[in-house]
């Protein structure tokens, strides 16, 4: 490739490192100081030693050398003196160098960008909440002041290892975790034509056959299982690199006739469900191996095009239940 003439490169340069500040540092390929230059006291960067090692010195460059051939970038990343800045390590032989750029401006354009993420969020949030709020007094005034007897599905869906895995990690890094697969789990469960009526922790309770619906609720709580693993799946595709912050869910699903009614205070009422159907769901899921869906004899007749992806299974006596028989499918298969 020729050479750029002149005023390019001029161009280039000034594109390049214009108004940012730049700040150097030359390295020996261990990390010892072996001189700087240019601006480093705008970063906080003042108390330098030759000799010493750079990690001493700038903590936050102590674990990337020695440096490999392919060099590092870290972008927008903040300085113990509180700068923004972007920081580029180049391989030279048997040296490197650690370029300082400022990156206040980028820094600011992504709060702001994030900031406007947030509201349009929040936004989101507060309509569908208020939706999901209209809707659920309309159940609750439908239904008989002292509760009524129905036959519906229920849906408990839990990611395993997500408690344990919450003791040791950092508390912002679990949350966005538990975020992204509780939305994964969640949002099937609604776009089948369920209510979601319980989530604690990383498990979440759907139940179907309270809203209008033209399909049977065993088939739409099994629909919804499925999309649940789909997602599981997607979100397993994204983070391919990030096994360690991977999990693995179980479901089970009972169907039969439940007590529901309107219970609390009397501005305050929420959905209650009493009945064998609720504590057998919440069995199945507890038995059910990761990428296991559990579904009992009940919702099995109902599902129909899902019926050949279940086997016959029978559940031995467990910590006090009796022996079970239910119907299962590995959705690792």
């Amino acid at each position: 490739m020729s050479e750029l003439p002149r005023p390019l490169r001029s161009y280039l340069h000034d594109l390049a490192v214009k108004d940012r500040s730049p700040g150097f540092l030359l390295l020996e390929s261990e990390g010892e100081l072996m001189t700087w230059g240019g601006e480093l006291a705008f970063y906080g960067l003042t108390e330098l030693h030759q000799g010493a090692d750079v990690g001493d010195q700038i903590p936050m460059l102590d674990a990337f050398f020695p440096l490999d051939e392919e060099g590092m970038e870290l972008s927008c990343v903040e300085t113990d003196a509180g700068v923004a800045a972007d920081v580029h390590m180049i391989p030279d032989g048997k040296r490197a160098w650690v370029l300082f750029l400022d990156a206040t401006e980028e820094k600011q354009r992504q709060q702001t960008l994030q900031q406007t993420a947030n509201d349009l969020r929040l936004l989101r949030s507060k309509y569908a909440k208020l939706a999901d709020r209209c809707v659920e007094e309309e159940i609750l005034l439908s239904i008989q002041e002292r509760g009524e007897c129905r036959r519906i599905s229920v849906l408990f869906a839990d990611i395993r290892g997500m408690t344990a895995y919450g003791e040791k990690a950092p508390p912002g890094k679990v949350f966005r975790l538990l975020d992204m697969y509780l939305t994964a789990m969640t949002q099937p469960v609604l776009d089948e034509g369920g209510m979601m009526n319980r989530i604690v922790g990383g498990s979440v309770m759907g139940i179907f056959g309270i809203l209008p619906s033209k399909l049977p609720p065993p088939l739409q709580a099994g629909r919804a299982a499925f999309r649940m693993f789909d997602n599981v799946r997607t979100i397993e595709e994204a983070r391919r690199g990030n096994k360690k912050d991977m999990f693995d869910i179980s479901i089970g699903i009972a169907s039969g006739q439940v007590f529901l009614g309107a219970m609390g205070a009397r501005n305050r009422k929420t959905l209650n469900l009493l009945g064998p159907s609720v504590h057998l769901a919440s069995h199945l899921e507890t038995r059910a191996r990761p990428w296991e869906i559990l579904i009992c004899e009940n919702t099995f007749p109902e599902i129909d095009d899902l019926q050949p992806r279940f086997s016959n299974v029978r559940l031995a006596s467990e910590g006090g239940c009796a022996s079970l028989q239910a119907f299962s499918c590995n959705m690792r298969v």
